[in-house]
């Protein structure tokens, strides 16, 4: 897991910035985009993440990284990224009811 730093950008907050990185990875360190995680305060935000390049070997040689990000007003926001998220990681506090006339 690594930092994210995103320096004073604004004298206002701005909530759930578009925000995006681009990234080279070592040989064989990733074979998908699939774990990869952004956590802001421990908590995950939500994260698209594509490879734009292989190695040879077929494991990731360049992610493309785009996340929301709530970042402070005349103030540093650090973020942390995990490029191999383990099963652990992918759990979701996510529950769907579905009703007879809707979901939620």
């Amino acid at each position: 897991m690594f930092d994210l730093i995103f320096e004073k950008l604004y004298r206002y907050p701005r909530i759930s910035e578009p925000c995006f990185i681009g990234l080279p990875v070592k040989k064989g360190e990733m074979a998908s985009a699939e774990g990869v995680r952004v956590y802001q305060g421990g908590t995950p935000v939500p994260v698209q993440a594509r490879v734009t390049a292989r190695h040879p070997d077929g494991s990731v040689r360049y992610v493309f990284i785009r996340f929301l990000a709530n970042l402070n007003a005349n103030a540093r926001t650090v973020l942390q990224c995990e490029l191999n998220a383990g099963a652990e990681s992918t759990a979701q506090n996510c529950r769907m009811n579905a009703g007879a006339e809707s979901i939620a």
